[in-house]
């Protein structure tokens, strides 16, 4: 057996109740939550530890879907008000008209903090029914852009040449030229709207850098067996206990044992294609058990369109012996950050490459390797759609050209003719 420090390997049952307090808690919670906080955020102004903020929320997930949409509900009537407001707001009307404020003097619309005007403005106009992954990319990349000018940002630092010096600033710090892009999409998805607020009186003229395009690597048949193979010989159950670090590891969170929980997860990710996040969001009644159908609605998609896949039988048998919890199929109680850990030492236990600073990536090699076999027997157009693409440009940059055999270049090519001796005799 493989073992990875993953805990104790005894089962506990716990049956959890949902009391008024927990009610009271999770309801402040996703007021919190909807508004754009963070876990990190929610259990600082809480006072809460984060991980008691995760268990509660994961532990009654019909509950907290309620209370979302209730407060979602909130979020869309404050942001109808506020549009029918900034249609009477005279900075919104003339992009160049002074103000007076309360004490009589004058201000200048451009001097708003960048991060208020994203927060007052662009979040609850723009990103409505986005989710906290959105947010929390547009919060981190303003938090970035502050800490890299020492104060707070303005709409008046929203011109090409400073902007321009911050991106040449994140190359020098070795940043990839995709995070770089990423960094600038932000920045001038904020700026084009606040131009259209008249709120600036120009529009960026900032060209996209050029990325490298790299070929598409996925894992051969051989590779992704030994992975697995590793995963059913895992130790422990599936809430690690080195997670929390010094603190002791609550149980009851996921007592499912490790080499059953993971096989079934990779097969599933093989035999489907899909994204880590629509997996963990799966829940038993999407599966039919009987005739190996599995359901995946629009909502946990992101091409918000629903799937149905039909899966092999070696993964229906890897998935009766996973215990749902919380509602879900995959039940896993921590980060995704500790669940990408997890399984970058199951890969490198089995002694396949993995490229390092993948992070988030991880899955997506499971996702090109399905993408690759497709496209292999099927063709480039079966692939994109299994994988759900909306073109095939897409698609391409999931295939691994070294696993499709196709007629190649150097097959069809004629051999340059080289002249006989005797064509050098005078």
């Amino acid at each position: 057996m493989i073992a990875i420090n993953f805990g104790s390997n005894r089962k506990k049952k716990k049956i959890y109740k949902t009391t008024e307090a927990d009610r009271l808690l999770l309801e402040r919670v996703a007021v919190l939550f909807m508004r754009g906080g963070t876990y990190h955020y929610v259990a600082k102004e809480l006072g809460k530890p984060l991980d008691d903020i995760i268990r509660l929320r994961r532990m009654n997930t019909k509950l907290w879907h309620e209370l979302c949409d209730k407060e979602l509900e909130a979020v869309k009537a404050e942001t109808h008000s506020k549009i029918e407001a900034d249609l009477k707001n005279p900075i919104l009307a003339n992009r160049n008209e002074k103000l007076l404020d309360e004490n009589g003097q004058t201000h200048d619309p451009q001097a708003m903090a960048l991060e208020g005007f994203y927060e007052n403005y662009y979040k609850p106009m723009k990103l409505l029914g986005r989710s906290s992954h959105t947010r929390i990319d547009y919060f981190y990349s303003l938090t970035k852009f502050n800490k890299w000018l020492g104060r707070q940002a303005k709409l008046s630092d929203l011109t090409d040449e400073l902007v321009t010096k911050y991106m040449a600033s994140m190359l020098d710090k070795d940043l990839s030229i995709g995070q770089v892009n990423h960094q600038r999409r932000i920045i001038l998805a904020l700026w084009r709207f606040a131009f259209k607020k008249k709120l600036i009186g120009q529009l960026p003229d900032i060209d996209k850098l050029r990325e490298y395009k790299r070929v598409p690597k996925c894992w051969s048949m051989e590779e992704y067996g030994k992975i697995i193979a590793i995963a059913k010989k895992l130790e422990g159950e599936v809430a690690p206990t080195y997670f929390f670090g010094k603190q002791k590891r609550r149980s009851g969170l996921n007592d499912n044992p490790a080499n059953k929980w993971w096989p079934a997860l990779l097969l599933l990710a093989y035999d489907t294609g899909l994204r880590i996040g629509a997996i963990l969001a799966i829940k038993p009644e999407y599966i039919d058990f009987e005739k190996g159908w599995l359901r995946i609605p629009a909502e946990t998609q992101k091409q918000k369109a629903d799937q149905t896949f039909m899966l092999h039988t070696s993964t229906i048998e890897a998935l009766r012996e996973v215990e749902p919890l919380g509602g879900y199929l995959f039940y896993f109680p921590y980060s995704r950050q500790s669940l990408n850990r997890v399984f970058r030492k199951i890969i490198e236990k089995a002694g396949v490459w993995v490229n390092k600073g993948m992070g988030s990536q991880l899955f997506h090699i499971i996702r090109k390797t399905t993408a690759t076999y497709i496209a292999d027997k099927l063709g480039g157009a079966a692939a994109m759609a299994y994988l759900g693409h909306s073109c095939m440009q897409v698609t391409q940059a999931y295939l691994d050209p070294t696993k499709i055999h196709s007629i190649r270049a150097v097959d069809v090519l004629p051999r340059p003719e080289l002249p006989q001796p005797e064509a050098f005799k005078t």
